[in-house]
């Protein structure tokens, strides 16, 4: 079990997205005075020798790597090489850098694309290596994947204290409504968009039957400092499922941002484009019983984020 301090030196990878934007705003708040978030170009995480001397420079006691090429279909198809190299490159160095540097615990973030689309859902945590992954998501999939392993053998072989969070579809204020972004946001930007230029329709790709399930950045923020401060690895096992514990469907889910951004007109769902696997949903009872719950609802989470974006994304 971990206990922070408020002159803890705290690692925040991936700082400037948003679940690492969401984290450190919460930990200032809580008064953590040594915050550390390096932007990318001040540390290059696929560089070893440079991760090891900023953790030798720094005398880190806590972690979250949270770092990661992410992004949505267009994204994963057009790189599919540099999604699974550049994500498990920097979770070695991290997880890595941390053991070297005795720090007292880490948190990795995770993904729900780590199962099979066999897998009897909701997914458990005991689901993992049972079947073959979505294909589009599969580089992206194995990444996360190789970072829970690393996370569960290093606790077996040296005794840490590492432990990884598989997190289902994120959204919320400060995410990412331009560069390939993902479903929420993606569908904010398009019902604003089509709303002000009195567009006649929105399309929508796939049927919209596939179901999908969405967390709230700052759910995901107290489940990251629970998790940090109360993990036990006897408890939590090699990780733990995070998420609200159900599920919407992509048409409805479409309904839904079309009503809370004032759009009034038609929307058609291109059942010819891929759509990804038909059902993803995570059996959050562990996550439940340790403690931790979602609190948020999804249509107060997504008015949350319409009108951050149009404060700052449109």
């Amino acid at each position: 079990m971990v206990k922070l301090g408020k002159n803890s030196a705290i690692l925040v990878t991936g700082g400037s997205g948003l679940a690492g934007n969401s984290l450190i705003s919460r930990l200032k708040k809580l008064g953590y005075e040594m915050v550390l978030a390096p932007t990318s170009k001040e540390l290059d995480l696929r560089n070893q020798i440079k991760v090891d001397e900023y953790f030798k420079g720094h005398k880190i006691d806590f972690v979250f790597h949270l770092a990661a090429r992410s992004g949505g279909f267009g994204a994963k198809m057009k790189a599919p090489a540099s999604f699974l190299y550049d994500n498990i490159i920097m979770s070695c160095n991290v997880i890595e850098a941390s053991r070297k540097s005795k720090v007292k615990g880490l948190v990795f973030a995770g993904s729900a694309t780590i199962y099979s689309t066999k897998d009897v859902q909701p997914f458990k945590e005991n689901s993992l290596l049972l079947g073959k992954l979505e294909t589009i998501n599969e580089g992206y999939a194995l990444s996360k994947i190789a970072g829970l392993k690393l996370c569960q053998y290093y606790n077996l072989q040296y005794n840490t204290e590492f432990l990884g969070l598989v997190i289902c579809n994120l959204y919320g204020p400060h995410d990412d409504f331009h560069a390939y972004p993902q479903v929420i946001p993606s569908m904010i930007k398009n019902f604003h968009e089509a709303k002000n230029n009195k567009d006649s329709f929105v399309e929508i790709r796939g049927s919209g039957n596939a179901r999908r399930e969405f967390i709230f950045v700052d759910d995901l923020t107290d489940a990251m400092l629970h998790f940090a401060e109360q993990q036990n690895k006897k408890e939590s096992g090699e990780f733990v499922n995070i998420g609200p514990g159900d599920d919407i469907s992509i048409k409805d889910l479409a309904f839904l941002v079309k009503d809370i951004t004032g759009y009034s007109g038609e929307i058609k769902f291109d059942a010819t484009k891929p759509e990804g696997i038909s059902k993803r949903l995570l059996d959050v009872s562990k996550a439940n019983a340790l403690g931790w719950t979602a609190k948020t609802k999804l249509k107060e989470g997504i008015k949350k984020t319409y009108e951050w974006f149009l404060e700052n994304g449109s």
